[in-house]
């Protein structure tokens, strides 16, 4: 039997980016003179909510150690993150890292397939527009 922790998947990672890029992106505008500070409100919140969801993972990480030690400890073997369970103290690192490990390889191949074929299409799309300009010359 496969389990997740809340966070660890894609959308989670995905918040995560967010949340982190979001005060990077509003100090920018905020340096050009375009920033607002209802925006950086909303950074407030969205950075307490992740915050939270990372303390809520890592509770539950933390009781399903205890609750099931054998299991983390295998889990922990079989996902090779035994160094985050030493560097943490605990198997709850490793747990979360391992989870967070898998989510953020299939995020990074998500999106290079996604970046790739975004970049495909705009080529082909030019390539249209340069054939049908080229027609509409002749």
């Amino acid at each position: 039997m496969i389990f997740g922790l809340p966070v660890t998947g894609l959308g989670g990672l995905f918040y995560l980016i967010l949340t982190i890029w979001m005060p990077v992106r509003e100090a920018h505008r905020t340096v050009r003179g375009q920033g607002c500070p209802k925006r950086w409100k909303q950074i407030a919140v969205s950075c307490s909510m992740m915050a939270g969801l990372f303390i809520t993972m890592f509770t539950q990480a933390w009781l399903i150690s205890m609750l099931m030690p054998g299991a983390t400890a295998m889990s922990s073997q079989a996902m090779g993150t035994a160094e985050f369970d030493r560097f943490a103290g605990t198997q709850t690192g490793g747990l979360v890292a391992g989870a967070m490990i898998v989510s953020l390889i299939t995020l990074v191949i998500v999106a290079i397939v996604v970046h790739t074929l975004r970049i495909g299409f705009q080529v082909r799309t030019q390539l249209r527009a340069r054939g049908a300009h080229t027609v509409a010359r002749a």
